[in-house]
Formats: C-alpha cells, sequence, structure tokens
C-alpha cells in the first residue's frame, strides 16, 4: 500500500514536470494496482487477527 502511494505521488510530481500522457497513465495504473493490492492484503490477513 506504501509503494502504491509512493507510485501515486511520483505520478502527480511529474505530471508538473511535463512528461507524456502515456506515462503518466502507466504509473497511475502501477500506482492503483499496487494500493489495490496492499489494502487487499491488509483487509483479508488483518482480519483474521
Amino acid at each position: 500500500m506504501t509503494v502504491g502511494a509512493f507510485f501515486a505521488g511520483g505520478g502527480i510530481s511529474f505530471r508538473k514536470q511535463g512528461i507524456s500522457l502515456g506515462a503518466q497513465i502507466v504509473l497511475w495504473i502501477i500506482a492503483l494496482a499496487l494500493f489495490g493490492y496492499g489494502a487487499y492484503v491488509t483487509f483479508v490477513y488483518g482480519s483474521q487477527g
């Protein structure tokens, strides 16, 4: 989840630097995938405690 947030922050800063839209989209897809996976793992394994 932290890595996903890191990628999302990178996507925002890259947008200010003016990189191509395609690269931004790829970064956002990676960010959302990692964030979603982290949230899923946290929810599934955290609720078993």
